[in-house]
């Protein structure tokens, strides 16, 4: 299996927003693959840990690990934010995590049908959001892969 077909398996399981986002930046995604597989190990390595925690949303803590990996996703991305378009959407969605991370406590205190009810609205929230910090993270870390400095961009060096 190709290290794409890998990639696109696992944007699938993380929904079909970051399946899109995969697809349509295939070209790119290949070109990293030949000229910077690092990059792309790194991208790999982020998409493998979203997915990881999300399969262990429902154990004990679940939510609260998948906060904590979201909440790494957005520190990353706000680090390496290569406008302040990106940096303001980092810091927005990192409130967004705040309030989620305040919301599940709450869950323990409510009745066991508004539960359930209330779980699958905050499972909904963190997806479309890991979605969304998954996309902005590959078009950065695309935007990065393109423009690695090599020795031929400097002849007078």
């Amino acid at each position: 299996m190709s290290k794409f077909s890998v990639m696109m398996r696992l944007a699938r399981t993380l929904g079909p927003t970051l399946a899109i986002a995969v697809a349509k930046y295939g070209p790119q995604i290949r070109q990293i693959i030949k000229e910077n597989p690092e990059a792309f190990d790194r991208i790999t390595k982020q998409f493998s840990k979203v997915a990881r925690a999300r399969s262990e949303q429902n154990s004990p803590g679940g939510f609260a690990r998948r906060c904590e990996v979201l909440r790494e996703q957005v520190t990353y991305l706000y680090a390496s934010a290569n406008s302040a378009e990106v940096a303001r959407q980092a810091s927005a969605w990192r409130k967004e995590i705040e309030a989620i991370e305040r919301a599940v406590p709450l869950l323990d205190a409510m009745g066991r049908r508004q539960r359930l009810v209330e779980k699958r609205k905050l499972e909904q929230r963190i997806d479309e959001l890991s979605a969304k910090i998954l996309e902005a993270s590959l078009v950065d870390d695309i935007e990065d892969a393109e423009f690695t400095d090599s020795p031929e961009d400097f002849p007078n060096a």
